[in-house]
């Protein structure tokens, strides 16, 4: 198969040197947000990235942060996180809520932890899932990318508005739309004598399109 790689290519060589670096850190600064969260509240660091996953859609990042420590917060001390009043879809907010407390379920039958299967299984969804596996497995993540409206744009070199009935990805689009960033991830290193991975691609070129259109 043929993958469209000139968008990204094309976004990647406009992205400056600060875009570059928080998009190789992105995931990892992400990473490093959870395990805070997991020490200030005793949940483990997996179901911290689970959570923050869960309430992602639609959410702006410092406010999704601000939320899953919240929600964590809460549960922590024994209350109900559906409580917490944040900034996302009760779906999303239920699917957090259900992460946390099939944590709490494994702890009561006494296993450890919730599996990486189990809180895929409570995201299902797409773009929440390979979110989740972005933050979690950041240092050995080689093959998942988390597409969003933004990224679809990239690849086709367009902007559309991120409600307008276009971007719904379907199955087979999402896995072409991650071979585009694949196949445009082994160019750019070629290019550039580099060993980016196709999720920083993916975060470089996000940071870069929101400053090339204004996006907040």
């Amino acid at each position: 198969m043929t993958y469209k790689t000139s968008g990204i290519v094309g976004t990647f060589n406009l992205a400056n040197s600060q875009e570059i670096h928080d998009g190789v850190s992105w995931y990892m600064n992400a990473y490093e947000i959870a395990e805070r969260i997991s020490m200030d509240t005793g949940i483990p660091t997996i179901v911290v990235c689970g959570v923050l996953a869960a309430i992602s859609p639609n959410n702006k990042w410092p406010t999704n942060c601000a939320n899953a420590e919240a929600m964590c917060a809460v549960f922590a001390a024994g209350g109900d996180p559906m409580s917490v009043k944040i900034s996302c879809y009760n779906t999303m907010k239920q699917k957090a809520t259900d992460i946390l407390t099939m944590q709490q379920y494994a702890e009561d039958m006494g296993n450890c932890d919730v599996t990486f299967d189990q809180i895929m299984a409570i995201l299902n969804g797409r773009k929440i899932q390979c979110f989740f596996a972005c933050i979690y497995g950041h240092d050995t993540n080689k093959d998942i990318v988390c597409i969003d409206g933004h990224a679809r744009n990239i690849v086709y070199k367009e902007r559309i508005s991120l409600h307008d009935s276009k971007l719904t990805i379907g199955v087979k689009e999402y896995r072409n739309l991650t071979g585009c960033y694949i196949a445009a991830t082994k160019r750019i290193n070629k290019e550039n004598n580099t060993s980016y991975l196709p999720y920083q691609i993916q975060a470089i070129t996000w940071c870069a399109w929101r400053r090339l259109h204004g996006i907040k």
